[in-house]
């Protein structure tokens, strides 16, 4: 129901309601793919921990280096991964999620649509998001799995992440 007080119109109500919504369901995707990426580098620095001792340690080691450094390179673009205490922002720039999560308060103060600069940024900001979880799901889809025939190769359970629940880019 309206407010009675308030000059705007449903359909600018309408519109700044679903700007907010797109905005926290691509936070949402982003912040689960932080999540997976997470378990995924828990889950090879285990076995290149375990595979020390091993006579092919050295080619886990370089392989799952390698995975992990694609996924750090999507995680960093994402997330700002070395804020430690509350002056770290002034050191270390605020990435994508930061930058999209900025507009929710912008756009939700007041009952108004979304500025077209608003709806420009969020636009910029969500194709940078989407360029890198096209990456992180292309790193999923062939890095991995090579990784997972290598290791399973030398007899050592497969990194597992649920198929089901990676994200994909619309």
């Amino acid at each position: 129901m309206k407010d009675p007080r308030i000059d705007s119109s449903e359909e600018d109500l309408t519109a700044q309601f679903n700007f907010l919504m797109e905005v926290r369901d691509k936070l949402s995707e982003t912040h689960s793919t932080i999540k997976r990426i997470r378990t995924i580098r828990e889950q090879v620095e285990d076995i290149i921990e375990r595979m020390a001792n091993h006579d092919q340690a050295d080619t886990v080691k370089s392989s799952g280096t390698a995975l992990l450094e694609k996924f750090k390179q999507v995680e960093e673009a994402l997330y700002q991964t070395k804020n430690r205490s509350n002056q770290d922002p002034l050191n270390y720039p605020i990435r994508n999620n930061n930058k999209l999560s900025g507009l929710v308060s912008v756009v939700s103060r007041g009952d108004y649509k979304p500025t077209e600069q608003a709806i420009e940024v969020k636009n910029e900001i969500t194709m940078k998001i989407d360029s890198e979880l096209s990456s992180y799901q292309l790193f999923l889809r062939k890095d991995l799995p090579a990784f997972n025939a290598l290791i399973k190769s030398l007899g050592i359970p497969a990194v597992i992440i649920d198929m089901d629940v990676i994200p994909v880019v619309q």
